[in-house]
């Protein structure tokens, strides 16, 4: 039931940062055409490399860096909570391959739905970090459940004694 409300949750914030903050950023201007980017982390590197050479312009100058990084992190970060939640709360998602497929299918259509309504850039890398970082979710909801499921076998093995 709290799972369930916290999934809700968490797709409420999700919506909300994917479809109503990104136009209310300093980036606005950028948004005002249609951009896709296709080819896999092109963008990325162009970022990380106008980031690390300081060869970059306005209107970014000064944040630029941290508007790559928070790129880069956030999409990691947006879709970490999926790979957790998704697997406790619904038997169905038990199995990296369905979670991972899940978090494509999600994430590029919130990525199209960006581009139709062009409030965002469509971009393959944030499906691919979004997709990253709901791996790293699954597996660190992995081991929180082998280390419960360990810890309830000592406790369950100091009773019996």
């Amino acid at each position: 039931m709290y799972l369930r409300f916290l999934l809700i949750a968490y797709f409420i914030v999700v919506s909300w940062l994917l479809f109503y903050q990104v136009g209310s950023t300093e980036r606005e201007s950028y948004f005002q055409y249609r951009t896709i980017h296709l080819i896999p982390f092109e963008s990325t590197y162009h970022s990380l490399k106008l980031a690390i050479t300081n060869n970059f312009g306005p209107p970014h100058k000064a944040h630029y860096r941290y508007i790559t990084a928070r790129n880069i992190i956030g999409n990691l970060l947006l879709f970490f909570p999926w790979g957790i939640l998704a697997p406790l709360s619904f038997y169905y998602f038990q199995s990296l391959t369905k979670v991972l497929f899940s978090t494509i299918i999600l994430s590029a259509s919130a990525e199209l739905l960006q581009f139709i309504l062009v409030i965002g850039v469509a971009d393959v890398d944030d499906v691919i970090f979004n997709t990253i970082g709901a791996f790293i979710g699954f597996h660190v909801c992995l081991a929180f459940q082998k280390t419960i499921k360990s810890h309830r076998k000592q406790e369950e093995k100091n009773n019996t004694y």
